[in-house]
């Protein structure tokens, strides 16, 4: 029977094992497994950089390109190996806690990618709005603000800013390309120009991006791309200008400008993450003679601290994300499951802050499981599992090889007073034989 137990238990590890080698919904997700006194905890991390500054996107790719060396990877594994048993023992009180094996898998990944925003403010500086609404420049479906120009000494003048707003989760050092994207057109072509303008918060001026874009009398798409964005950038907003000039003779005739649609799309550099670990520990649990009693506190480990390595120095909870700070809840607040064989614990959080490095904010929503062999209850910290331990069944055994015995003793002992009885009988019959 236990031999069976035995090959169910591996079998449960080994399909959890493969799970967590999946690439997780979650971005992050850990699987912990009590089976006699070891743990098999197992976590995969998958972190977005994109909010970050670069420089800190610097730090992990610059840790990456050590860790590919297989000599500093295993430098590396040791120095997290010892700091994590360290903690455990000192920091999370599991005085008896050790670190048989570590194993990190830690890649890192980099590219780029486009986001397209809409206007968020558009204002006519010079001359004067006729018709439509901010909303009619989100699409180019043929419904369009349309601006009436100023008349300066049969000079005719449209100046219209449009500004757009970058969301925050890009940092501007992140920005790598503009593509403007404007539809419209204009009543007549004109003399001067129809240009699409950026301002440069550098130099306090703006900067021509296309002189005559716009000097065209049917509606067009006119994109135009910009390499060089630093300057253009200034609390999250850039800011555009359609600037149109007609110099006419007497008597003059107003110009107008049809603006359909706005655009700006952006690049930029996005960085990923991905941390992958197993860690097997023993001397986290304990046994009456009737159960196991497992500290489970280190679900929630979040070794801070650094340590060092090939001149390089670092906190394993911030720059692997070893941190499982969210699961610090008493266990009897898990979800609870029993399917015959084995009890798991699981808990789920939302959304959870963690750092980089560098102290940057970054989110996960991590999910935990913990699974144990047999019918388990929790409270706080602790799993108590119902199971005999080996001086219990030595005691099991000895009472009944005592009952045994004593059944034995009281079985002889009426063997023996039915046999005296037996030859005291015999005995009488044979002296009244003898005396006839």
């Amino acid at each position: 029977m236990k031999c069976w137990c035995r090959v169910l238990a591996v079998a449960v590890v080994a399909a959890l094992l493969m799970a967590s080698a999946v690439a997780p919904a979650r971005a992050a997700t850990a699987t912990i497994v009590l089976s006699g006194d070891r743990v098999v905890f197992t976590a995969a991390v998958n972190v977005n950089l994109t909010g970050v500054p670069r420089g800190e996107c610097s730090v992990y790719e610059h840790f990456y390109s050590m860790w590919r060396n297989p000599i500093l990877k295993d430098g590396f594994t040791k120095v997290v190996r010892n700091h994590l048993e360290r903690y455990l023992r000192d920091a999370m009180g599991i005085e008896n806690a050790t670190v048989e094996s570590l194993t990190i898998d830690y890649s890192f990944s980099k590219g780029y990618h486009t986001h397209a925003v809409s206007p968020s403010a558009v204002a006519n500086t010079t001359g004067s709005l006729v018709s439509g609404s901010l909303s009619n420049l989100t699409s180019a479906d043929g419904v369009a603000m349309r601006f009436e120009s100023l008349n300066s000494s049969n000079t005719m003048l449209i100046a219209v800013d449009v500004n757009f707003t970058l969301p925050d989760w890009v940092p501007a050092d992140k920005l790598e390309e503009f593509t403007i994207a404007v539809v419209g057109n204009l009543s007549k072509t004109v003399s001067d120009r129809a240009s699409i303008e950026l301002y440069n918060y550098t130099s306090g001026a703006y900067d021509v991006l296309s002189s005559t874009a716009l000097n065209v009398t049917s509606s067009t798409e006119v994109k135009l791309s910009v390499s060089e964005v630093s300057g253009y950038v200034k609390g999250g907003v850039v800011r555009l200008r359609i600037n149109v000039t007609d110099v006419q003779a007497a008597p003059g005739t107003l110009v107008y400008l049809d603006l359909d649609k706005a655009e700006l799309s952006f690049k930029y550099f996005t960085v990923s993450v991905s941390v992958k670990m197993k860690l097997v520990l023993s001397g986290i649990s304990n046994h009456t003679m009737t159960q196991r009693l497992y500290n489970v506190k280190f679900r929630a480990m979040n070794p801070e601290g650094t340590v060092e390595y090939n001149a390089f120095r670092f906190s394993p909870a911030r720059l692997l994300f070893m941190n499982f700070k969210a699961f610090d809840v008493p266990l009897e607040k898990w979800s609870r499951s029993f399917n015959g064989t084995h009890t798991t614990f699981s808990y789920t959080v939302s959304s959870m802050a963690v750092y980089t490095h560098g102290g940057y904010t970054v989110t996960v929503d991590p999910e935990e499981k913990i699974v144990v062999e047999g019918e388990a209850t929790a409270e706080g910290d602790t799993i108590a599992v119902r199971e005999l331990s080996e001086e219990a069944w030595c005691l099991i055994w000895g009472v009944a090889a005592v009952a045994v015995a004593i059944a034995l003793a009281l079985a002889i002992t009426r063997t023996l007073k039915h046999t005296a009885a037996e030859l005291k009988a015999t005995q009488r019959r044979f002296v009244r034989r003898k005396s006839g």
